[in-house]
Order: structure tokens, then C-alpha cells, then sequence
């Protein structure tokens, strides 16, 4: 094994070994936590230098991801130090550094749903599909009797809901604390097809508040950890 530990590099670290093997284990072949060094590795692309800090070092460790993610964003590859802090986390999880089921399985969700807090977009997405979902729903049930205009002393026979007015009621449906006012003019009916619309809207309401949130979570980055 070649043990690199808190080893300091004064200048550029120079790194292109011929072979790297260990006849045991292919994970202790290499040792570099703590070791320190300016700019980025040399002699090696940072594809294979993620790839020896994944597969051939005995421990998962931060640190020599923080540094080559340090030198990315020292040298203006912002989009390269967020790929290499994504990479962290997946072998933080991988390799069980995370203590308790419940952590492990927050940590996955929020790198499908966030990248980790490196890609909050991702939840934008989500959203995003959530509104669409929520459209599709309100113009097909509501074009069924799930939708109607509201009864007042002018129009006391409910009327059916023009196709803007059903997408508008999918739009309040999905978007948390943005309201189109339209559901003033046209709502759920008390029909089966109106109550399974608007059991579906709960559901959709509660996804689109998870979406914003882990957005915000994401954008702030609330959710990063080491």
C-alpha cells in the first residue's frame, strides 16, 4: 500500500503511478487522507484520481475530496467541484460512513432529488412535473363533472368550466402559495369524480410544498454535509 497520509506537498503534486496494486485487496492500495498540495494533481486526470479515492483507498474520508473540489474551484471549474462533491457523498453512502438507516436514506433522496444540494434544479424538475400532473388531472376529471363553475344568485345552474379555467385550477392545485383566483369561478364538484379530484389535489399540494422546500433546502445548502 502506498500510504501518502498527511503528507504536505509544497508545490504541484505530481501523481502517475505504473501500477497500483495490492494482491488481497483492491480497496488498500492507496492511503491519501490529509495529504495536502497546490492546484490540481498532476500526471493524472481527475476522473482516475475520483476513481483511486473511490476504489482504492481502505476508508472512505473526505478530506481528499474537499481538496481536489478546493483546486476545481480555485481554477474556475465550479461545474467540476460539484461533480466532485456529489462523488464524495456517493461514497460516504457507499461505503456506509453515514451512522442509522434514517440518514442513509435521507442521504439518497436528496441526491435523486438535489444532487446532494449541488443540483437543487433537480427539485425544480419535480415541481415542474407536478404542475403538468396537476393540469392533466383537473382538464381530463374536470372535463367529467370533477370541475364546475360556482353557483351564484346570477348563475344558480352550475355551468361546465372552460379548458383555461380547468388548467387554472391545476396550476392553485400544484403551486404552493400562488393562487390564479379561478377556483372562485370554478371548483371541485361533490360528484365522485369531483371528490377523487380532490383527494388527488391533497397529494399533489403536499408534493409540491416537498418540492419547494427541498429547492430551498438545496439552494441554501441546508442539506450539504461532509
Amino acid at each position: 500500500m502506498l500510504d501518502l497520509t498527511d503528507l504536505r506537498v509544497g508545490g504541484a503534486f505530481f501523481f502517475d503511478p505504473t501500477l497500483l496494486q495490492h494482491v488481497d485487496d483492491m480497496h488498500a492500495r492507496l492511503k491519501v487522507d490529509g495529504l495536502d498540495y497546490t492546484g490540481l494533481p498532476r500526471g493524472i486526470s481527475s476522473d482516475a484520481w475520483l476513481r483511486l479515492l473511490s476504489e482504492a483507498t481502505p476508508a472512505y474520508a473526505a478530506q481528499p475530496y474537499r481538496q481536489l473540489a478546493a483546486a476545481h474551484r480555485a481554477a474556475g471549474h465550479d461545474r467540476e467541484a460539484r461533480r466532485v462533491l456529489i462523488e464524495q457523498r456517493r461514497d460516504q453512502i457507499r461505503r456506509r460512513a453515514l451512522t442509522g438507516r434514517a440518514a442513509r436514506t435521507w442521504a439518497r433522496l436528496t441526491g435523486l432529488l438535489l444532487g446532494y444540494g449541488y443540483q437543487p434544479w433537480r427539485a425544480l424538475v419535480g415541481l415542474l412535473a407536478t404542475l403538468i400532473l396537476a393540469a392533466l388531472f383537473t382538464t381530463s376529471l374536470g372535463a367529467h363533472g370533477g370541475l364546475a363553475r360556482t353557483q351564484t344568485p346570477s348563475t344558480p345552474t352550475p355551468a361546465a368550466c372552460t379548458f383555461v379555467e380547468r388548467v387554472g385550477v391545476g396550476l392553485d392545485l400544484g403551486t404552493p402559495l400562488i393562487s390564479t383566483g379561478t377556483r372562485t369561478r370554478c371548483d371541485t364538484t361533490n360528484s365522485a369524480t369531483g371528490q377523487t379530484l380532490t383527494v388527488l389535489g391533497w397529494g399533489l399540494r403536499l408534493l409540491a410544498w416537498g418540492f419547494a422546500t427541498l429547492f430551498i433546502a438545496g439552494f441554501t445548502g441546508a442539506v450539504r454535509k461532509t
